[in-house]
C-alpha cells in the first residue's frame, strides 16, 4: 500500500480557515491525488475529496457521530441532542422524520413560497436607492423557511428572528462575544420554537399536517416518547480523540485511493479515529471511530 501523501508545513489550522472552501480540494491537486495527511489543532488529520470520500462519510460502520461535534458548534449552529450527535437506529429513526418532510410536492411548495417573496421584495428593490442583498436575502429565506414549516412569524419579530437565525451560522465558530451572541441567539430561538412546539400539542395552534412544525411536534422516538428538548448539562458520551477525517464532498475523485483510506479502516477495527464536522459545508469531517486502540 502507498504512502499518503502529506500537506506542506507543520499545521494546516491557519490555511483552512484563510481557505476553507477550497483548502481540500486545492492541496489535492496541488499533491495530484485525491487525499493527504496534515495536521489541523496540532491533530493528526487525513483530508479526502470526491465520491470515494463521500461513500466514508456516509458510510456507518466503524463511526460514531456523537461526541464528535465540538460543543461550541452544538451550542450554537446545530444545537444539542440533534441527528448530528445520534448513532444507529435512533439516527435513522430521526432521518426518517426528517426525509418526510422532503417529499417532492413540499419541495415545490418551498420553492413557490421563496421565489413569491424573491419577486415580492424586488419590486421594492426597484425604486430603492441603495440594496444590501445578503440582509434582504437572510429576511427572505427566513420568511420562507417560517411559512413552509408552519412556524408562525409575526410582521413585529421578523427582523429578530431573522437576525437570530443569521447569528447560528454566521457566528458559530467566531471566538469573543460574537460566539457568546450565537450562544444567546441559540437559546432564545430555542425558547421561541419550543413554544410554538408545545401550542401545537395542546391544540392551541394549529397548522397542517403535512407542516415540519406538525411533524416535529407528534414525532414519537424509539421509546415511544414525544421528542424532548435539550437539558443544558445533560452527561454525554465520550471517546478519546485520535484521529480526524476531513472530507471535502463536491468534485471529482480518484476512487481506488480514497479506499485505501477505507480499507485501513475496515482492517483496523479497533482504532479509535474521530471525524469532525467542522468549517463550511464544502469542509466536512466525519463522526468518531468506534473502539479505544492506539494508533
Amino acid at each position: 500500500m502507498s504512502s499518503i501523501p502529506s500537506a506542506k508545513g507543520i499545521d494546516s489550522t491557519l490555511a483552512l480557515l484563510r481557505n476553507p472552501y477550497e483548502f481540500i480540494p486545492d492541496t489535492c491537486r496541488d499533491l495530484e491525488g485525491d487525499l493527504f495527511e496534515t495536521r489541523i489543532l496540532f491533530q493528526k488529520t487525513i483530508c479526502m475529496t470526491g465520491a470515494a470520500a463521500a461513500e466514508v462519510f456516509y458510510s456507518e460502520d466503524g463511526l460514531v457521530r456523537a461526541g464528535s461535534m465540538p460543543k461550541r458548534i452544538q451550542r450554537t449552529l446545530l444545537g444539542e441532542k440533534g441527528i448530528q450527535g445520534l448513532d444507529g437506529e435512533a439516527h435513522r429513526h430521526r432521518k426518517r422524520m426528517f426525509m418526510s418532510l422532503m417529499a417532492s410536492e413540499r419541495i415545490e411548495a418551498l420553492e413557490n413560497t421563496t421565489r413569491d417573496l424573491l419577486d415580492r421584495y424586488a419590486r421594492d428593490w426597484q425604486a430603492a436607492e441603495k440594496v444590501v442583498l445578503y440582509d434582504e436575502v437572510r429576511e427572505i429565506l427566513t420568511r420562507a423557511a417560517c411559512a413552509w414549516s408552519g412556524v408562525p412569524l409575526p410582521e413585529a419579530e421578523v427582523e429578530t428572528r431573522t437576525a437570530q437565525m443569521t447569528a447560528l451560522f454566521q457566528d458559530a465558530g467566531a471566538v469573543g462575544w460574537k460566539h457568546w451572541g450565537a450562544r444567546l441567539a441559540r437559546h432564545r430561538a430555542e425558547r421561541w420554537t419550543a413554544g410554538i412546539i408545545e401550542r401545537l400539542r395542546d391544540g392551541s395552534l394549529q397548522t397542517g399536517q403535512e407542516s415540519a412544525a406538525h411533524v416535529v411536534a407528534t414525532w414519537r422516538d424509539l421509546n415511544g416518547e414525544l421528542l424532548q428538548g435539550c437539558r443544558r448539562g445533560a452527561s454525554e458520551r465520550s471517546t478519546p480523540d485520535r484521529r480526524r477525517l476531513c472530507v471535502h464532498r463536491p468534485g471529482g475523485a480518484c476512487p481506488a485511493s480514497a479506499s485505501r483510506v477505507a480499507a485501513k479502516a475496515e482492517g483496523r477495527r479497533g482504532t479509535a479515529r474521530t471525524f469532525r464536522a467542522r468549517g463550511p459545508p464544502s469542509v466536512s469531517v466525519l463522526s468518531r471511530g468506534r473502539g479505544t486502540g492506539e494508533e
